[in-house]
């Protein structure tokens, strides 16, 4: 079967991960019938000089107009007897009513899922937002592929698609769970509209090889000599380092967005607003005293409330830094103390974890303390260990 070609790349900026000495530009591509090579075009006037705030603002108005232009109906004037291969490479050839029918069923299925993308906006997560665009993308692109038309679709129908993800994509068993999961709040809310009578998304097969995700616990030797490099050489990445592995703080949206704000020295504190926390609950986690004094050491609180406390230049700042570049640091550390590439940035948070069950905490308290909604989640880092115990946070040793 031949591979499937986008149509519209709608335009998105590349900000370099928000170094101002790179040149920054919006990119993006489209399709013209007929024509066997996509246009495309980057935009990088206003975006090379300037504040990153300034080129933020440019880039979102060249967004705007960009993708205004990209939606009008003027731009492809697409009609059936005009119509060329929706997909297939440029040998390959099918009849012109199936090629159309591949044209509505893919325009239908991209109508829908981005109608039920705007209607969750705002209620999720950005990072759950971004997993949900991206998995339904995936699923229109199978559905064009394979000219299923998405409403008429029934169970028997879906299951190659499933199929597909473990077969072509060769993704675990947990990730084509996620797949389930979004594809049956997909349909339930075409069902609350109307759109279909069954949620076809049932009884799905667990297709998909079993792979353990999770970061590897660091041994106390490795947290040690990470320590004795982190410490002196990145102090701001060694203050996230410690609210990983102290306060469980996700070292995602959660770590990356707080706030000097969220950060009280009188309560000894630290609040996870509503938008950032993976549950979507505003939480309070406590602050034990390394941490503390590592921030006072570090003069954050000297900040003005809204800046973040991981800005990108190694202090509080206006702007976050950006998503990958603690990782990134961390990594390099790893890499060059010859630690084993199982040790990710994340495994501070599970390293915690752990150590709270070799000294004893109890599974209720190991709950409260990560923040888990599921007391499964937390037998699975504690592995039928827990024995009786006081406040979660002081079973922890100090590193």
């Amino acid at each position: 079967m031949p591979r499937n070609q986008i149509i519209v790349k709608f335009p998105k900026l590349n900000d370099k991960g928000g170094d101002v000495s790179k040149k920054w530009y919006v990119e993006y591509f489209y399709r013209i019938p007929n024509e066997t090579t996509p246009r495309k075009r980057r935009i990088s006037e206003g975006l090379c000089s300037g504040t990153a705030e300034q080129r933020y603002r440019n880039a979102s108005i060249i967004i705007e107009r960009v993708t205004r232009m990209l939606k009008s109906p003027d731009l492809f004037k697409i009609k059936p007897d005009e119509m060329t291969k929706v997909l297939a490479d440029d040998t390959t050839l099918r009849p012109e009513a199936d090629r159309y029918a591949a044209y509505q069923n893919a325009t239908s299925a991209k109508n829908l899922t981005a109608e039920f993308i705007e209607y969750l906006n705002g209620s999720i997560a950005q990072k759950t937002y971004e997993t949900y665009k991206s998995k339904l993308r995936i699923f229109c692109e199978w559905c064009e592929r394979e000219n299923v038309n998405i409403i008429q679709a029934e169970r028997e129908t879906l299951l190659p698609f499933f199929r597909s993800l473990a077969t072509e994509r060769n993704l675990t068993k947990r990730s084509i769970f996620k797949y389930k999961q979004i594809l049956h709040s997909f349909y339930n809310y075409l069902l609350d509209k109307n759109y279909i009578f069954e949620n076809p998304v049932r009884d799905i097969p667990n297709y998909g090889t079993i792979v353990d995700m999770a970061p590897a616990p660091m041994e106390k030797s490795d947290t040690e000599r990470l320590k004795a490099a982190i410490q002196k050489h990145d102090p701001q990445l060694w203050l996230a380092c410690m609210i990983q592995y102290y306060c469980a703080i996700r070292p995602g949206t959660e770590l990356r967005l707080l706030l000097v704000g969220d950060i009280n020295m009188q309560t000894e504190t630290i609040t996870i607003r509503q938008q950032n926390a993976k549950n979507r609950h505003k939480e309070t986690v406590p602050m034990p005293a390394p941490v503390k004094a590592m921030i006072e050491q570090l003069g954050y609180m000297n900040y003005s409330p809204d800046f973040y406390l991981f800005g990108p230049y190694g202090i509080p700042a206006a702007q976050p830094m950006g998503k990958n570049t603690l990782r990134n640091r961390f990594n390099k550390f790893r890499d060059d103390l010859g630690l084993s590439k199982q040790i990710k940035f994340y495994s501070w948070k599970h390293t915690g974890a752990i150590n709270m069950v070799e000294n004893g905490v109890s599974v209720w308290d190991l709950q409260h303390h990560m923040r888990h909604s599921s007391i499964t989640t937390t037998e699975e880092y504690i592995r039928q260990r827990a024995n009786r115990s006081n406040r979660a946070k002081d079973f922890l040793d100090e590193i």
